[in-house]
């Protein structure tokens, strides 16, 4: 729910309603087999404009240890804490000479160099999974109709799968 557990006030409670992010841990908190978590957002900040700053002080916030309700804080029903792996943002179809992709691409250099400061486990480079030959460019081959077609989310799977080969980048 969008609610926590609020506050009593002589016997009457009050739901309180709280930020997206701990609405999704309070979600993934219910999940009584949960051992892993992938996040993979950023997409829309860059196509909106965003600074880097703001989307990587978004991420962390939404997986960071220091915060209670931390991706990186919950644990499984057996007391180990989940696994997160951040992913970097795919190609978004923009150009070189497009503010927004340099955008991503520091965004992306950044978790590729520090995703354990954000808080995650490991992460997927959806980036070079999906990449054609012009920077910033899906590979032809997974459009259709200037759309991600299924071999699109082929390859980004093969990239998370790849990450669990041995020996594994990432731990599930």
């Amino acid at each position: 729910s969008a609610y926590d557990t609020g506050f009593k006030l002589g016997t009457y409670n009050y739901a309180m309603p709280t930020s997206q992010a701990t609405q999704l841990s309070q979600l993934l908190a219910g999940e009584p087999n949960l051992r892993t978590v992938i996040v993979s957002l950023g997409a829309n900040d860059v196509l909106q404009d965003e600074s880097a700053d703001l989307i990587v002080q978004n991420l962390g916030t939404i997986i960071r240890r220091n915060r209670a309700m931390g991706l990186s804080n919950l644990e499984r029903s057996d007391g180990n804490q989940i696994q997160v792996v951040l992913t970097t943002i795919p190609p978004l179809g923009l150009t070189q000479a497009d503010p927004r992709e340099k955008i991503r691409e520091q965004v992306n250099a950044d978790i590729a160099a520090n995703y354990g400061d954000y808080g995650a486990n490991g992460f997927v480079d959806f980036d070079k999974a999906v990449s054609g030959t012009t920077p910033g460019q899906v590979a032809a081959n997974l459009l259709t109709n200037s759309q991600p077609n299924a071999t699109y989310y082929s390859d980004l799977a093969a990239a998370i799968l790849a990450a669990l080969r041995f020996p594994p980048t990432i731990q599930l």
